[in-house]
């Protein structure tokens, strides 16, 4: 404000000396010069309001903003000076609601994380606890000590899955990893993942059959597909009957390769896309045995890919796609 002030000075000195410089000239000069004068005093005054209002609505603007109550609409032309930094406060207001939100969202999310860590590792914590307080008896037969032992090695084994699967988790949201993509054969890839459940897959005497071409190549992190593709099989085997078998098909196609993971279970629910949250588990699979955490960490892997999952309920049964870019 004070520079247009200074403004309105400049210009009224100037006016001045030029009505000293003409005082001996004609009247008529003089007369006009006083006109001029007494005409570009309201203008400039006008001007000069017109300025203060524009400064006082700005800083109404800035203090709404300051505030966090967002910024007050101005039903002004849309090109006065006010007008145009409220659009822009508006913008800005918005892009600061918007982080704010996703930073609850954040919070909230790691306290849910860390509530459900707690609830995962309790039970088999408190089974180690049980066990060991039974071994300490000395009435106890060699049989009885030997199911002691092998119920404390679970839940061991339970302990040391959840931590390094919650590791995964966190390293893949964070992206602390490092996926190397390598173009190589993806039969071998999907091998391997068989490899890694045959074990589990031999318990229930299911059979996993493998459809993919030998010359099959792909630009991809064979220890981290492996580990998507090994997620989907354990997913099918703990939730299909035993003796049913589980078919992984693969398929170049024009812009992704597909790797299915068909299985014959118990199917899924028609909340279909919400089973790759993280400890998302469906209804109808709360008394089976999991943590929900296996297919949050496939689509984890595959978006780093810039793949994505596509699921597909069948009659008998469930298949889920693995698309990466050729």
């Amino acid at each position: 404000m004070k520079k247009y002030l200074y403004y309105t000075a400049g210009i009224l000195s100037a006016a001045a000396g030029v009505l000293a410089s003409i005082i001996t000239a004609d009247a008529g000069y003089l007369f006009l010069t006083v006109l001029f004068l007494c005409c570009s005093i309201p203008v400039f005054s006008g001007i000069r309001k017109k300025y203060e209002n524009d400064l006082i609505q700005i800083s109404d603007i800035l203090e709404q903003l300051i505030q966090g109550k967002g910024s007050p609409v101005i039903t002004e032309n849309a090109d006065s000076l006010a007008s145009k930094l409220q659009a822009q406060t508006v913008r800005i207001h918005a892009m600061v609601t918007k982080y704010n939100e996703k930073l609850l969202e954040e919070q909230e999310e790691v306290r849910r994380f860390l509530s459900e860590i707690a609830h995962q590792i309790r039970t088999p914590l408190t089974n180690m606890e049980t066990y060991l307080d039974l071994l300490r008896e000395q009435d106890l037969t060699k049989e009885e000590q030997n199911i002691c032992i092998c119920a404390v090695e679970q839940s061991e084994r339970k302990i040391k899955f959840l931590t390094e699967s919650f590791i995964s988790a966190s390293r893949m949201e964070h992206r602390i990893i490092q996926i190397r993509k390598e173009k190589q054969d993806l039969r071998e890839t999907i091998a391997k993942a068989i490899f890694q459940v045959r074990k589990k897959a031999q318990v229930k005497h299911m059979e996993i059959t493998l459809d993919c071409p030998a010359a099959l190549s792909l630009s991809h992190d064979r220890n981290w597909i492996s580990e998507a593709v090994a997620n989907l099989l354990d997913n099918s085997i703990k939730y299909s009957p035993a003796s049913s078998e589980i078919i992984v098909r693969a398929v170049k196609n024009e812009m992704f390769t597909q790797i299915e993971v068909r299985d014959f279970g118990m199917g899924i629910p028609d909340d279909e896309n919400r089973i790759f949250r993280r400890f998302y588990r469906g209804s109808n699979v709360k008394n089976q045995e999991g943590f929900g955490i296996g297919l949050y960490i496939t689509r984890e892997i595959v978006k780093r890919h810039e793949g994505f999952l596509k699921v597909k309920k069948e009659l008998d049964g469930t298949s889920i796609s693995i698309y990466l870019p050729c």
